[in-house]
């Protein structure tokens, strides 16, 4: 979705050490689609946003907050570089008609409508221990279909 040239930005090299566990935060927007009877309406994610977080421990309270601040800015700054490079109506869904409008934007608040969206968050053991057996699979299966 972005291109080569801007993920590269965003990529830096690893620290010397481990962290402690790590975390996937996502931002998925969807749209909803009806199925036939038995079946739950289904939700079609249009633009996934996927943030990896690793977590570290801090040594002292100075350091966590100066962690805290440079972590703050630079997850700000990257939020604010992909904003500006997908703010396109490439990567927008088509409009709806009108009696569709409930399956793309949220129509539960009165001043603004935006559009469905989710956040999901899991989880992430460090790459020191892989996963085994079945949660590995599943974990496996999991990352095939977000991606």
């Amino acid at each position: 979705m972005l291109d080569k040239c801007m993920l590269k930005q965003f990529h830096q090299a690893p620290p010397p050490f481990l962290p402690l566990l790590g975390a996937q935060i996502s931002l998925e927007f969807f749209q909803r689609r009806p199925r036939p009877w038995p079946l739950p309406v289904e939700a079609v994610a249009w633009e996934r946003w996927i943030l990896f977080l690793d977590i570290f421990k801090a040594n002292s309270y100075d350091d966590l907050a100066r962690m805290r601040v440079s972590v703050a800015e630079s997850v700000g700054e990257i939020v604010l570089q992909v904003c500006s490079s997908i703010n396109r109506h490439q990567y927008l869904p088509k409009m709806p008609t009108k009696t569709e409008l409930s399956n793309v934007f949220d129509s539960n608040l009165p001043d603004c409508q935006p559009y469905l969206f989710k956040v999901c968050r899991a989880p992430i053991r460090p790459e020191s221990a892989p996963p085994t057996g079945f949660t590995g699979m599943r974990r496996y299966i999991r990352d095939l279909m977000i991606n």
